[in-house]
């Protein structure tokens, strides 16, 4: 029996990237439907940055807005805190626990920054977590929180970051970045109801624009656009 087959409502079930994508490609209002249900607190996605010059290990992308970085130390390509992205998290033995605030400038303009200090022990754990959510969702930056709610990043990312008032400042701009048949400034599950050929079409011209009233979608033409697509648990450690 497929996957999809088993439950009154298949996309409550924690999905692999390929069928993700299968789902943006096939049916995106179901998805936004799945990401809006699943997430608790935000949704998420890393990117590994370890080979690049500039960055440190991995970024960790909140609400496709708010990028963290997790960062070794100050190195040479980092010298400085005006060389540091602008929200960080750093292993320090005697500063864990505690947020540096300090500011640099963007064209001219300040722009206030945060250090998130953390226990070495703890950045280990933040490292691995991320590396296994990188390799399991490569490119992918909308993940539910509840995909790996007990893992240390999205604790700690819960009781620690999205607690700050800075980030809570820089929360009004969340998912402000477009996607294909995602309306900016509008969460998951407000967007409008479009075919995946509607959406397609209207990207391509150039003329896609929210409906106010989106029209009813039929359960039986939503369980169609899964046939063929299965679930995968994550597991962390």
């Amino acid at each position: 029996m497929n996957a999809f087959e088993q439950g009154p409502d298949p996309t409550r079930e924690i999905l692999g990237v390929e069928d993700l994508e299968q789902l943006r490609e096939r049916s995106p209002e179901r998805l936004y439907r799945h990401l809006d249900e699943l997430r608790q607190r935000f949704l998420f996605g890393v990117e590994r940055v370890e080979d690049e010059a500039w960055g440190g290990a991995f970024r960790v992308l909140l609400n496709r807005n708010i990028a963290l970085h997790l960062v070794y130390g100050f190195d040479e390509e980092m010298p400085d805190l005006a060389s540091l992205p602008q929200f960080c998290a750093m292993p320090d033995e005697e500063r864990a626990d505690t947020v540096l605030e300090h500011s640099q400038e963007l064209d001219g303009a300040p722009l206030p920054g945060l250090i998130f200090y953390v226990e070495p022990f703890e950045f280990d754990e933040l490292l691995r977590d991320a590396s296994q959510v990188a390799e399991a969702y490569p490119g992918w930056d909308m993940l539910p929180d509840s995909y790996y709610l007990h893992s240390e990043l999205v604790r700690w990312l819960g009781r620690t970051v999205l607690e700050h008032p800075q980030i809570a400042v820089e929360r009004e701009f969340d998912f402000r970045l477009g996607v294909p048949g995602l309306v900016p400034g509008l969460p998951p599950g407000e967007q409008p109801l479009l075919s995946a050929e509607e959406l397609i079409a209207q990207e391509a011209a150039g003329t896609y624009e929210p409906d106010p009233m989106p029209p009813e979608r039929d359960e039986e033409d939503d369980d169609d656009d899964l046939q063929g697509m299965r679930s995968h648990p994550v597991e962390m450690g």
